[in-house]
């Protein structure tokens, strides 16, 4: 997994697409045996159940088992996708549209933090790594940002929606409780 972390200032940042990556030979499988995968679309229900359901367990599971003692932050920047498999199966701007509307909702109803670059996950490596202003203002950013998730309610609406089970108030209190701990 490739994480950047700043201990002095108790950050942890994880690529989302290396998340993605984790999990895209579960997705494509799935996606094929349910007949989905020849005629992607990101429109289909199906689809997204089985979509959301790889991404948001394996980002819940990264956060889950992240050994830190860091404020975990999942880091996302379209130009980060280089090597997928959905975008083999489809447009690489619609895989893009859908990852983005997908990690807006996650953001909007999980306990985590994320934080959308305007740079690449290596060549924020990079900055970090340095000592001057861009690396100040990074870590500024990185430290405003917050979630804003206080219930299950919406957590509870969309895993019915989506059929996504695992996500059970239990998960989500483990979710919250690693979040917080560290924030």
């Amino acid at each position: 997994m490739n994480c950047i972390d700043i201990d002095s200032h108790n950050l942890c940042l994880l690529n989302f697409f290396d998340i993605l990556g984790n999990c895209e030979n579960e997705i494509s499988n799935d996606l094929h045996q349910y007949e989905l995968l020849d005629n992607l679309s990101y429109q289909n229900i199906d689809t997204k159940k089985i979509l959301y359901y790889h991404i948001i367990l394996h980002i819940c599971e990264t956060f889950i088992h992240k050994l830190t003692f860091n404020k975990v932050i999942l880091v996302y920047n379209e130009m980060d996708l280089t090597k997928s498999l959905l975008v083999k199966y489809s447009n690489k701007q619609r895989t893009l549209s859908f990852l983005t509307n997908t990690l807006n909702k996650i953001g909007n109803i999980l306990p985590i933090k994320l934080y959308k670059s305007n740079v690449m996950f290596n060549t924020m490596r990079d900055i970090l790594d340095n000592d001057d202003g861009e690396r100040i203002e990074l870590i500024s950013e990185l430290q405003q940002v917050t979630n804003k998730v206080d219930s299950f309610q919406k957590v509870k609406k969309f895993a019915q929606k989506y059929e996504l089970t695992f996500l059970s108030r239990e998960f989500f209190r483990r979710v919250k409780t690693k979040n917080l701990m560290f924030s």
